[in-house]
């Protein structure tokens, strides 16, 4: 997030995939439910069974997730 002279954070407003392993054992998955405060305009795709490398563990779903989000209007 940004913030404004060190104050409250300013929402990043432009559109944010964020993919998110669901078994990440140092960022858990139950700390995606603020996101929106950050970033209102984000899709969350939980990723089953990965722990904390997503694009390394499951790059069949980061690649097919990124070019969905890429292809989408």
């Amino acid at each position: 997030f940004r913030s404004r002279g060190g104050g409250t954070p300013t929402p990043i407003r432009t559109p944010t995939l964020v993919l998110w392993a669901e078994n990440d054992p140092i960022l858990p998955v139950a700390w995606a439910d603020n996101l929106a405060q950050f970033f209102p305009d984000h899709r969350l795709v939980r990723v089953p069974e990965c722990g904390h490398f997503v694009q390394r563990e499951r790059p069949d779903v980061v690649n097919r997730e990124v070019a969905a989000f890429l292809d989408a209007p």
